[in-house]
């Protein structure tokens, strides 16, 4: 099991107070935990997106690739692709945060429009607010049979 704190400067909106947060990865499965150092009984379900949807990525405003201590090479933007390897920054990681349904798990979503970004080697994350209409905060994440994902799918 991989165990890591994260500094969070800005917070996690919803959560401003709360500032340091646990990753909780285990070998073999798609799911982590991030959970709140000072209050264990805040946390959150993730996935990595990338698993998903192979071509998703995000763009960093100036503001969080300051706070992820990204290495830009150019003014603006930088870009992250889903998969650390792929990623213009090896050392940020893209999650997202699952609703899971108790009820019926096939109804479980994963929000892509607020993805959470872990600089690894600096021990820091950002939750970003996207406002790019083509991801979803409630994109279902259980295939069907046929291999399609649910009916709100934006994300092609």
């Amino acid at each position: 099991m991989i165990d890591n704190v994260y500094n969070f400067v800005k917070g996690i909106p919803g959560f401003e107070d709360y500032r340091k947060f646990r990753l909780i990865e285990e070998k073999g499965v798609p799911f982590a935990r991030l959970i709140s150092v000072d209050e264990e009984r805040i946390g959150f379900i993730l996935i990595r997106p990338g698993l998903l949807f192979p071509d998703y990525g995000v763009e960093v405003d100036d503001d969080n690739a300051e706070v992820l201590k990204l290495n830009q090479v150019s003014e603006g933007s930088a870009s992250i692709g889903a998969l650390s390897d792929e990623g213009s920054n090896i050392n940020v990681d893209i999650w997202s945060i699952v609703t899971l349904d108790r009820q019926d798990v096939a109804q479980s979503t994963v929000n892509l429009r607020a993805p959470i970004l872990l600089n690894n080697v600096q021990k820091v994350g950002v939750q970003l607010i996207l406002m790019d209409e083509k991801y979803l905060t409630k994109q279902p994440l259980i295939f069907d049979d046929a291999g399609n994902q649910g009916q709100e799918g934006a994300v092609d």
